[in-house]
């Protein structure tokens, strides 16, 4: 079972505990958790998380395509996830916006990374 988030905090059930999240919802939150931690970040989980992070440093005519490089990759253990589609934006210098929106069970989702 896994712990439903709302706003990157668990999200309380009414009853002093936290809510669960199911199959199409639970996928999604991986995904949020997989694209936002930094590859190789976790000594024991080297797998886990995206490069990202490292997307400034690729010229800004492949930003799309590295994002979805690294989204896919990311996301390579979650077999029920399928990517749909990654965009790339530079709300101001220094700073990009990435959002991958991504399907699961029917059910389409879109997660945010900020690097």
């Amino acid at each position: 079972m896994e712990f439903a988030l709302c706003d990157g905090d668990y999200k309380p059930d009414g009853r002093g505990s936290f809510a669960a999240a199911h199959g199409p919802e639970a996928a999604l939150q991986r995904a949020l958790i997989r694209l936002n931690a930094r590859r190789g970040c976790l000594p024991w989980l080297p797998e886990l998380g995206s490069r990202l992070h490292t997307l400034r440093t690729a010229h800004p005519g492949d930003w799309e395509s590295c994002a979805l490089a690294y989204v896919t990759e990311a996301l390579a253990p979650e077999e029920e996830l399928r990517v749909d589609a990654v965009s790339v934006r530079q709300p101001e210098p220094g700073r990009l916006n990435i959002e991958a929106l991504l399907s699961a069970g029917g059910r389409q989702g879109v997660v945010t990374v900020d690097s």
